[in-house]
């Protein structure tokens, strides 16, 4: 076969080529929306300008906003130091989940780097709102290092049943403290982990007949632990106490499918390649390890069927997963019979990635720029001493740019979020927002 596939040196050229790409993308990312409020103290209000108030604003934070102080706690942290550090940091954390995807769903021995950079494309083509998980300071702190976290934490449970690596008993006793960081990161991604966790454990003992003992299943209770602290804060008893009736609930999973419909393709080329596997005689395990990854994708999605409201950028780790059991399936039917079918699957997604990546680029781009000229409108006005300026609203065109189905500003007061937010870290008193089509209409 052709030695590029295996070469360590192609591998190493992806995975630069990745980060650089990243990290672009994040360079011509501006801060948008909750970073303005996030460089705020929740305790006190005021602008935050040391380390140590990050910790009473968490407090603060789990009263009145959500529970996930995990996150937002790196979120304020990222925000006090310059964007750059974040920039490097973000791209680096993209880059370690696309290997980390390719470590887990391939043979110890036949690392392809076909696989990688399909599974690279499939991220890029097929995650919604992809400019808010990836590039977004907040967004991706919460939902792009979430997808990490819940994979970091589910890879020994993968490579248990997969490969039967063992661990000494003092991994899953320290393990519990990443287990009660994934339960207490992201409410869906804790959902889906936690159920996949216990999913492969389960098939361990059933499908290949083998002893789990109790250790491993520690960081499992641990990162239920983690879930329910995560769920008890006085912020998320009162966003899902509003109403869980069983209509609600019922709403809910209908919202839920009708999100899910969006990684239709994904599930699609899950269907086929399982038909592919099974009809090739695939390994159990890996058909079994697929299986168990849309079953976690499905429980991170319809856990979302209780929550108030579900961005699409809660989509993130359900697609993730998805992705996931489809590297599983093509890579077993790429490294037996189906070379040539998995080839072609390449080539349709490095087409579509090129596609969406120039797209992508100049939509990013284009909003910087008027992001940009826009704060420069604001600071210049600060300067002449103006206590109020109006700048344009911004649209974008693709699911890249990290304003995609975000709100720029308040069109309608300047006093609402994040306008107040915004003009209190520019130096204006206000910040007025007018749409673009009042504008047009004059």
């Amino acid at each position: 076969t052709m030695p590029a596939i295996r070469s360590g040196r192609v591998r190493t050229a992806l995975l630069l080529g990745i980060f650089l790409l990243m990290l672009l993308g994040n360079v011509l990312t501006p801060y948008a929306v909750d970073d303005w409020a996030y460089m705020h103290s929740f305790a006190t209000g005021a602008r935050l300008t040391r380390f140590g108030e990050i910790f009473p604003s968490m407090a603060a934070h789990a009263q009145t906003m959500n529970g996930r102080l995990f996150a937002h706690f790196w979120a304020q942290l990222f925000l006090l130091l310059p964007k750059a550090v974040f920039n490097i940091v973000n791209a680096l954390i993209f880059t370690a989940l696309i290997a980390l995807l390719a470590r887990l769903t391939q043979p110890e021995d036949e690392r392809d780097n076909l696989i990688l950079l399909m599974i690279f494309c499939a991220v890029w083509v097929f995650v919604p709102a992809f400019g808010q998980v990836f590039f977004w300071l907040d967004g991706a702190c919460n939902y792009g290092w979430g997808c990490v976290i819940g994979f970091a934490f589910l890879a020994p449970y993968i490579r248990l049943l997969d490969r039967d690596a063992k661990k000494k008993p003092l991994f899953w006793i320290l393990w519990m403290l990443t287990g009660f960081y994934t339960g207490a990161y992201l409410e869906n991604m804790a959902a889906g982990a936690i159920f996949l966790s216990a999913l492969l454990l389960f098939g361990r003992r059933v499908l290949c007949r083998k002893k789990n003992g109790v250790l491993p299943w520690l960081p499992v209770l641990a990162s239920v632990g983690g879930f329910i602290f995560m769920m008890t804060r006085p912020a998320e008893s009162m966003k899902s106490g509003a109403e869980s009736s069983l209509a609600s609930l019922g709403t809910g999973l209908v919202a839920a499918l009708e999100k899910y419909r969006s990684l239709a393709v994904l599930l699609v080329v899950f269907a086929v390649s399982l038909v592919a596997a099974l009809w090739y005689h695939a390994r159990r395990e890996k058909i079994y390890l697929a299986a168990a990854l849309v079953l976690g994708s499905l429980c991170a999605n319809f856990a979302l069927s209780v929550a108030s409201y579900y961005p699409e950028r809660c989509l993130a780790f359900p697609a993730v997963l998805l992705i996931a059991a489809d590297a599983v399936l093509l890579s077993e039917l790429f490294s037996g019979k189906a070379k040539l079918p998995v080839l072609c699957a390449a080539a349709v997604l490095v087409l579509s990635t090129l596609y969406w990546g120039v797209f992508g680029f100049a939509d990013i781009t284009n909003v910087y720029l008027q992001v940009r000229a826009n704060e420069t409108a604001v600071t210049e006005a600060a300067v002449r001493g103006e206590s109020s300026v109006t700048v344009p609203y911004i649209e974008t065109l693709t699911r890249y740019s990290a304003l995609y189905d975000l709100k720029y500003l308040d069109t309608e007061d300047a006093q609402s979020w994040p306008n107040g937010a915004m003009a209190d870290v520019l130096g204006i008193g206000e910040i007025r927002c007018e749409p673009e089509t009042a504008k047009e209409a004059e």
